[in-house]
């Protein structure tokens, strides 16, 4: 089963592990960006959800290998995903 890779709200390419999900689908996960607890008492006295639907795609590596990963706004720039893929190291789309 391949692993997600997450890029945007904070995240950098981490892998995420999850049921086969589609290219062009949506996944929902939690953001990575951290608030101090003063800062969010501020923003909203009650509680807040974080989770954000991030959309899912496939990006076709160097190395000849094809990963899934989902992407909040913007797809980063193909540099970044590769050294995400050194750094994390994802399980590729067999």
């Amino acid at each position: 089963m391949p692993d997600l890779m997450l890029f945007g709200e904070g995240w950098r390419g981490e892998k995420r592990y999850h049921e086969y999900i589609e290219n062009g689908g949506v996944y929902s996960y939690l953001s990575k960006i951290e608030f101090t607890q003063n800062q969010l008492e501020r923003a909203a006295p009650e509680p807040l959800d974080f989770r954000h639907n991030f959309n899912v795609t496939t990006f076709n590596s160097r190395n000849g290998n094809s990963y899934l990963m989902a992407c909040k706004d913007i797809l980063p720039a193909d540099e970044d995903i590769e050294i995400a893929i050194i750094s994390h190291r994802p399980s590729p789309i067999e």
